[in-house]
């Protein structure tokens, strides 16, 4: 009986281990047991048997030790579909990020059943022919059904706002009817967020198994891809536009990567930096371990655009990041064919930029100093000059002025101004009658829209003096002639009276 169990617990030690812990050894022990149980009762039964041969027990007896049998050899079966079925295991064969055709960002899942198959020598050194058979047609084909698989943060990812139990990916749940032993099956997921690790999600047999995974990275070429979110954007002539970028590596042995920037415009300019120090980069040297670094590509429009460059009409453009295997053709920033970029082993990304014009106010004035009495109004003429690269539309100009004074713009507002177009506009300033004599202070402001954007300009002040009325060059004139008139005849009064 001894040599039996030792043959017997040989082959299921190796799964024992397989599967775990101490409820697989438990369940060992149980199997052994019930096979000591399932001979023992075999044993009774044969000497049961030359018993009933001899006369010496009843045919109702023999039956009792019948039913042993029968009894012991059920629960030995059902200790080993116990142990067979004990904890199934499933595990991620790959795990690779890619970027699908339509830009977004994608993650193949690759899953095995790994859970271990007896085979049939094993079975026939535990059980007889019978026994064997009745077991087999019990435990199938080992086959896991109904698995439920997602992807969620991995458990970094509260640090950063995101929960363990955030699912990150599309569909958020998929579903195999059966994951059969040596049969791998492959799933994708849309990434809702840009991680380079996860947490696989197995939800099978009443029971949940998590496995985090590093992804691995599916890239073109010379294994290093550039990315970006914001990879359409648009920026005023004379301005910037930055684009925050994604450099992406396959190998984690480090290495240095150029920079560039190709098919933009004369009169165009950039610079990659660091968007941490601000550092400008032309290179960029990743060390070991390190698969992905952040960049950001800066771009210069010029303040007017040139032969070449429709303002509100996308430019694309090109950024290149590649080793010493790219193709040397690829220049210092200037045209590159479309067959070159294909051709390169360097990461390539486009990105579009839509120039937008400006539209500038400037207000000219042959004067701003202005003489008037209490009542009286003046004319004041203004030109006003688009001197940006856009349209304005809906120009006006907005007065503060003192409380009861009336100053009246004409026309009170233009349609439109085109670029260069020059406006006349008459402003009509009348004191009040009960102006006090002094110094004044009218604000004007210019206002308009280019491209639903408001533009504004300086405030042009207005200054007026307001005099005592009636005194003007002519009532000067007539005060100088009365003081001469008295004077001469001061004189001639003091000459008679010497006399």
């Amino acid at each position: 009986m001894a040599v039996f169990v030792a043959v017997l617990a040989a082959p299921w030690e190796a799964l024992a281990q397989a599967n775990g812990g101490s409820q697989g050894e438990r369940t060992l022990v149980e199997l052994e047991r019930r096979k000591v149980e399932l001979r023992t009762a075999e044993a009774e039964r044969e000497r049961a048997l030359n018993m009933f041969a001899a006369g010496l027990i009843s045919k109702g007896e023999l039956d009792r030790y019948d039913a042993n049998v029968e009894l012991a050899r059920l629960n030995f079966r059902e200790a080993l579909v116990d142990l067979l079925a004990l904890h199934p295991r499933i595990s991620v064969r790959e795990a690779v990020k890619f970027r699908s055709s339509d830009g977004k960002k994608r993650v193949r899942l690759t899953l095995q059943n790994v859970s271990r198959e007896i085979e049939g020598r094993e079975l026939d050194a535990m059980m007889d022919a019978t026994t064997r058979a009745a077991v087999e047609q019990t435990l199938g084909d080992r086959t896991i059904r109904d698995v439920f698989v997602s992807l969620r943060g991995p458990s970094g990812a509260a640090e950063s706002g995101a929960g363990r139990e955030t699912i990150i990916a599309l569909p958020y749940e998929q579903h195999l009817p059966a994951l059969s032993v040596g049969r791998p099956q492959t799933l994708e997921f849309e990434l809702l967020r840009d991680v380079s690790s996860l947490a696989v999600v197995l939800d099978y047999k009443g029971s949940q198994h998590v496995i985090e995974v590093e992804l691995q990275q599916e890239l073109p070429g010379g294994g290093v891809s550039l990315s970006s979110t914001q990879a359409s954007q648009e920026a005023e002539l004379g301005s910037s536009a930055t684009f925050r970028l994604l450099l992406e590596r396959a190998s984690v042995e480090e290495h240095t990567y150029w920079l560039k920037a190709v098919n933009l415009p004369a009169g165009f300019e950039w610079l990659f930096q660091d968007p941490r120090s601000q550092a400008r980069l032309t290179r960029v040297q990743m060390p070991a371990g390190v698969s992905r670094q952040e960049l950001e590509l800066k771009v210069f429009l010029p303040a007017t655009p040139g032969a070449d460059v429709a303002t509100d009409t996308p430019l694309l453009f090109w950024a290149l990041a590649g080793d010493e295997t790219a193709d040397s053709q690829i220049g210092n920033g200037g045209s590159v064919s479309q067959d070159v970029l294909e051709r390169s082993r360097a990461a390539v990304l486009r990105l579009e930029l839509t120039p937008r014009g400006t539209g500038r106010i400037e207000v000219e004035a042959s004067t701003l100093l202005v003489e008037l009495s209490a009542g009286e109004a003046v004319q004041v003429p203004l030109t006003i000059t688009n001197t940006g690269s856009r349209r304005l539309d809906n120009l006006r100009i907005k007065v503060d002025a003192p409380t009861a004074w009336q100053v009246l713009p004409a026309p009170p507002h233009v349609p439109a101004v085109d670029v260069g177009q020059k406006v006349a506009v008459s402003m009509h300033v009348q004191a009040p009658e009960d102006a006090a004599v002094g110094d004044y202070e009218i604000r004007l402001r210019p206002e308009s829209f280019a491209y639903g954007r408001q533009v504004l300009t300086e405030d042009k002040v207005l200054r007026v003096e307001v005099r005592r009325r009636g005194m003007g060059i002519g009532g000067i004139a007539a005060l100088l002639a009365l003081a001469g008139l008295l004077g001469a005849l001061v004189v001639a009064a003091i000459r008679t009276s010497q006399r």
